[in-house]
């Protein structure tokens, strides 16, 4: 993480800054040394004091990544080498401060050994003070510098949480412009590549509709020639048959003999049961010419006019379906072309594409947070411990 890298910046900067008259050699430096006193400018070697001890570093490597050579910097650094040297009187030892790895898998354990000549007035004692204040400093620098990366962390995952709500509120408008141009579409679906489909679908069922619809008319129209054609027939059938003429002559004399009576009885001539007689006569003449005529027009055709009849009641009714069902799809059609319905659909495709990614986003902030929040809430302070060693005396040769 970029944190990280600033940290570790952070520490390394500060390596080799030494105050006046604290000299913290590089681990290279050849302990002792002394001034040349032979011819040639060849040096004696002064005798040296040696103490160490073996330090535990527990840490957190999400909080502070931890290696040798960030630790062998951090010691010989003035906040820590440097400000050991004054809590101890050190000033002007000539301290000389190594650091070898033991363990760096895990905790990191590594043995740190201090040096100075006898000839400083280096004594044991001020050099176990010196490397125990370098150990305490070490710690101090640790926690600081842990806290400063939590305190990085709580602020990332702040920053995480406005960012979250950002892209939310983002997504959430996306969202509100899409409902706003699917109400000004009104029943037309938006969403995809819909818009041109429904032109499509709708002006070839509309095409469709109006050939089916050509066809019906053209068969209305033979149905209405037949019927006329048959009736016409019939009609010139009956008008020749001869037992439907007499019996219509039967009917006519009927009719006058019912109205010879009903004037007799007005006037006294004639009783009720005569006129009764005449219109029983009169209805049974009728019945007659009914059968006559019926039997005539069956064997010219009429049951079958009677079937056309019904299949052009049946075409009339799928005719007006057929109408209603057109005059929807050519205004359907005439709104989608005429509301610019396909300018609404490509900005609610280009709305609906950036809130895809919104959405994406959406969850890559959320799972980033919540893994962030469980590696925030297991962080801890690193500690210092030393573990074994003593100063011991060694005569350098």
């Amino acid at each position: 993480m970029t944190t990280r890298t600033i940290l570790v910046v952070c520490l390394a900067v500060t390596v080799f800054a030494m105050p006046a008259g604290a000299q913290v050699a590089p681990p290279r430096r050849v302990p002792g040394g002394g001034a040349p006193n032979e011819p040639g400018g060849r040096f004696r070697p002064s005798p040296a004091l040696e103490a160490s001890c073996v330090i535990r570093i527990d840490f957190d490597p999400a909080t502070l990544p931890l290696n040798t050579q960030l630790v062998s910097s951090l010691i010989r650094s003035d906040p820590i080498a440097g400000q050991a040297v004054k809590e101890t009187g050190c000033e002007g030892l000539d301290c000389i401060l190594d650091l070898v790895p033991l363990a760096t898998s895990g905790n990191f354990i590594a043995s740190v050994i201090a040096r100075a000549p006898q000839d400083k007035g280096a004594t044991k004692d001020k050099l176990e003070s010196f490397l125990g204040a370098v150990c305490k400093l070490l710690e101090k620098a640790l926690i600081e510098a842990a806290l400063t990366r939590q305190a990085q962390w709580k602020e990332g995952l702040q920053q995480l949480d406005g960012e979250l709500a950002r892209v939310q509120s983002r997504l959430e408008d996306l969202r509100n412009k899409q409902r706003a141009l699917s109400a000004k579409a009104g029943r037309f679906e938006l969403s995809g590549k819909n818009v041109p489909r429904q032109i499509a679908l709708l002006e070839r069922d509309k095409g469709n509709l109006e050939n089916r619809a050509v066809v019906q008319g053209a068969r209305l129209q033979a149905i209405q020639e037949q019927i006329a054609k048959i009736g016409t027939e019939a009609a010139e059938k009956l008008k020749d048959d001869p037992i439907a003429a007499e019996l219509a002559k039967i009917v006519t004399v009927r009719e006058t003999q019912l109205k010879l009576i009903v004037e007799a009885r007005k006037q006294g001539r004639a009783n009720e049961a005569e006129a009764g007689e005449a219109e029983a006569k009169l209805a049974e003449a009728r019945v007659e010419l009914a059968r006559r005529r019926d039997e005539v027009a069956r064997a010219a055709g009429a049951e079958f006019i009677t079937k056309l009849n019904q299949e052009l009641v049946n075409l009339s009714i799928s005719a007006a379906e057929q109408k209603a069902q057109l005059e929807l799809m050519t205004k359907s059609l005439t709104d989608l072309k005429t509301r610019d319905m396909l300018r609404l659909a490509d900005e609610f495709q280009r709305l609906e594409t950036e809130a895809q990614l919104a959405e994406r986003l959406c969850a890559d902030l959320v799972d980033k947070k919540q893994r962030s929040e469980v590696q925030f809430r297991g962080l801890r302070s690193p500690a210092v411990t030393i573990i074994g060693g003593k100063p011991a005396a060694a005569e350098t040769k």
